[in-house]
């Protein structure tokens, strides 16, 4: 089938283009079965009204390079053109045997396969070969006389799609269902279109301010963003977060679901310690209070006291962005690099306090000027382009806690009881993964997912070896003792 015309082609970034080996799946366990129709003529309707959503993903050689674009159908679409996927199935197995009902503290994540049809690609190159939509969402229905559920995944390319695009998406889908008016964006015009940020980035690379600290970019500190770490340090990576995680310490992908009253009593605790020893600015965030929780539980029985460790922590650059055009900061795309936190021994995390720590985590994402801050964009963009092998990992750790915070986001508090067979189903649980063509994930991740609506709990999605898993349940079943016996400080 020829491309229907007219069409838009817009260029990706080199931030799009990092991403281009995987997708993205964030996943809903919700109460019920879901009304699948009336889910189907919702993506109808929103990939039919915000046509970005409707391209396809293309490619081109030029030179020694490979072009990515997204190719947009501007006008009248034939009925063979599939604008989005919407597969379900119906499990032969019970809920149950995956994962305890009511869902406990600390459980197995569901398995991605719940959440993701087969045939969904795992990555961009994929998407291309089978021209396959950009949107994807997959229903596994658990059939229950007593407690129906059902599995709502939401694929897309990585490449493509942040978390602030794709909680875009849902809310619009979430307008759709509920007969509500939303912002449709504008249709771009036919033919090839720029990519302001790219365009945007490249131009400050010739700034003064900007070229004299790219000649050095790991002099830029506290150190941020995307960094050359050479084929060594690729191997070094590769051999930690695969071969010594997986293979042999079994990690395996769990899901802790933090009590709010947990949440408020460690993140209270903190601020009350810190007010104490006048340290209350900047205002240590829950974000980083709970990073830092983690961090200091899964290293507090490490025995090498000289070992340097690093979050590296996703963070959106948007903010950092001027203001006009005003496409800058709105812009849909992948616009995240690591946050400015500094590189520690494990003696330190383990001799320092969790406020302490916490503190120097948030003192290190809000001290540090913003231009400052721009030029690690600018050197990740440069990095992504002319590094061997650039990632967003420090040079000099020996090794890497990944962290992904998307509760701004609330994607995971959408009401999918709008269209549930249970009268305003609660949402029980949420999912997120990475997945690739190979399948190979790496260990030592944390997902801060948000908080279910149902009761505030706030979602933890960990990859972590078998030792690091059990020193963390046995630190949330404390903390939430504490809190249980707490007089809410």
């Amino acid at each position: 089938m020829s491309f229907p015309e007219p069409f838009a082609l817009y260029p990706l970034s080199n931030f799009d283009l990092y991403n281009i080996r995987s997708i993205f799946l964030t996943g809903w366990l919700v109460e019920g079965i879901i009304d699948h129709q009336a889910l189907r003529l919702a993506l109808a309707n929103v990939t039919q009204k915000w046509r970005l959503l409707a391209a396809r993903m293309v490619s081109s050689k030029e030179g020694k390079n490979t072009i990515w674009r997204l190719k947009i159908p501007l006008g009248d679409l034939p009925d063979v053109y599939s604008t989005f996927s919407l597969t379900t199935s119906t499990s032969d197995v019970p809920l149950s045997h995956y994962i305890p009902e009511p869902i406990s503290l600390v459980s197995p994540s569901l398995p991605p396969h719940v959440f993701l049809h087969p045939d969904t690609p795992r990555n961009s190159i994929q998407h291309e070969k089978k021209n396959h939509p950009l949107v994807s969402i997959h229903l596994t229905f658990f059939q229950s006389e007593n407690a129906p559920r059902t599995a709502i995944g939401f694929a897309r390319p990585h490449s493509v799609f942040d978390a602030f695009l794709a909680s875009k998406v849902i809310e619009a889908v979430m307008a759709e269902l509920n007969g509500r008016e939303w912002d449709v964006p504008p249709l771009p015009p036919p033919g090839p279109i720029p990519n302001e940020l790219q365009d945007y980035l490249d131009a400050s690379e010739t700034r003064p301010d900007i070229a004299s600290a790219l000649e050095r970019p790991l002099d830029i500190q506290p150190l941020s963003g995307y960094t050359e770490i050479g084929i060594s340090g690729a191997f070094r990576t590769l051999f930690y977060h695969v071969i010594k995680g997986i293979w042999w310490n079994e990690a395996s992908r769990y899901i802790i679901l933090l009590p709010k009253k947990a949440l408020d009593y460690l993140v209270n605790g903190v601020r009350s310690e810190l007010a104490r020893e006048g340290k209350d600015t900047p205002r240590v965030s829950s974000g980083d209070v709970l990073i830092a929780w983690v961090w200091k539980t899964i290293h507090s029985t490490e025995t090498s006291p000289d070992k340097k460790v690093h979050v590296s922590n996703f963070a959106s650059f948007r903010n950092l962005l001027p203001p006009n055009p005003p496409s800058l900061r709105t812009h849909l795309h992948n616009s995240f690099i690591t946050a400015p936190y500094p590189l520690l021994s494990i003696s330190t995390l383990q001799s320092q306090s969790l406020a302490t720590i916490a503190h120097t985590l948030t003192s290190s994402r809000q001290s540090t000027p913003d231009s400052i801050k721009f030029q690690h964009v600018v050197s990740s963009s440069r990095a992504i382009r002319t590094a061997k092998i650039a990632a967003p990992f420090h040079p000099h750790a020996d090794e890497i806690f990944s962290v992904s915070n998307v509760s701004n986001s609330r994607i995971l508090e959408v009401d999918w009881g709008c269209i549930s067979s249970i009268k305003n189903g609660k949402t029980l649980c949420g999912y997120r993964y990475i997945q690739t063509a190979t399948g190979v994930n790496f260990v030592n991740v944390l997902f801060i997912s948000g908080r279910l609506p149902k009761d505030g709990s706030i979602v933890l999605d960990v990859y972590l070896t078998k030792d690091r898993i059990n020193l963390l349940r046995e630190e949330v079943e404390r903390v939430v003792r504490l809190a249980e016996n707490s007089d809410g400080r």
